[in-house]
């Protein structure tokens, strides 16, 4: 388990060992002891009594940790069933904005021009000839090699 995670579950842990004795019997022991298998025990969290669960100095992991703790343990039937539709819808556009992302990238990528390359049996198009002049040096070389030899000019 990441580093990160062991410490949010320290953290929640130590959030529920600071609330009142109502929430705690709602929570399940089997839940309770995963904590305590997994917290880290070297982390001391700074967790200040009297101030909101959500005003306390804790990582987001253990605040998202907490929400999922009341919706599951904590809240009433309606309200859980509220708060699950909530998370789908999220989820819902957060799935929908990806899936535009990957249209608008792909629509994009239709887009570009790319270069034509000619395949292997069809003709290519648009060729010229090109005069290649002879440097004057080598000309000069070409022209006194032949004079050296013996042949004409």
């Amino acid at each position: 388990m990441e580093q990160r995670m062991r410490i949010a579950l320290t953290e929640v842990n130590c959030v529920l060992e600071n609330s009142e004795d109502e929430v705690l019997t709602k929570i399940p022991n089997k839940f309770k002891e995963y904590l305590n298998a997994n917290m880290d025990k070297e982390f001391t969290p700074s967790f200040i009594p009297g101030l909101a669960i959500f005003a306390q100095p804790i990582s987001m992991e253990a605040k998202e940790l907490l929400k999922l703790v009341y919706r599951d343990f904590l809240a009433t039937e309606d309200e859980r069933k509220i708060l699950i539709q909530k998370e789908e819808k999220i989820l819902n556009t957060n799935a929908e904005q990806e899936q535009n992302k990957k249209i608008q990238t792909a629509q994009v990528n239709v887009f570009e021009k790319k270069e034509e390359r000619p395949k292997e049996n069809e003709p290519i198009k648009n060729l010229q000839l090109i005069k290649v002049e002879e440097k004057w040096y080598k000309k000069l070389f070409r022209r006194l090699k032949k004079l050296v030899n013996g042949t004409k000019i």
